[in-house]
């Protein structure tokens, strides 16, 4: 809800996925890691255009969950390279319903606010 409020319900249902994964409190799993890698080898990730199909109507037995690791992987690209659509930040701070800000709080801060000066 707090992207949804946002970009005022409009966004992608792999960015929502993705943007909540990196809320859990958790890293990336080892089952998640493979299942990249071997997309990648095989050169069958989702495009922009099918990843949403991945969560909507999956046609392989994995997709769904494949869905939600690379739409996980996906954002956490955007983040790191400061790519969030406008209205969407990352903050170091605590996230609320109304805030619009992202904070993936089981990786290191994305920046440090500056020490309050004296």
């Amino acid at each position: 809800t707090v992207t949804l409020a946002a970009t005022r319900n409009r966004i992608s249902h792999w960015f929502t996925e993705g943007l909540a994964v990196l809320q859990e409190d958790a890293p990336r799993s080892y089952r998640w890691q493979r299942m990249l890698a071997q997309r990648v080898r095989a050169d069958q990730l989702f495009t922009l255009t099918t990843i949403d199909w991945g969560f909507i109507r999956p046609r392989l037995r994995d997709d769904r969950e494949m869905a939600y690791a690379q739409s996980e992987w996906m954002c956490e690209y955007l983040i790191e390279n400061g790519r969030l659509p406008d209205g969407i930040e990352p903050h170091a701070g605590p996230v609320t319903q109304n805030s619009g800000h992202l904070r993936p709080n089981h990786r290191k801060p994305l920046y440090s606010p500056e020490p309050a000066k004296a």
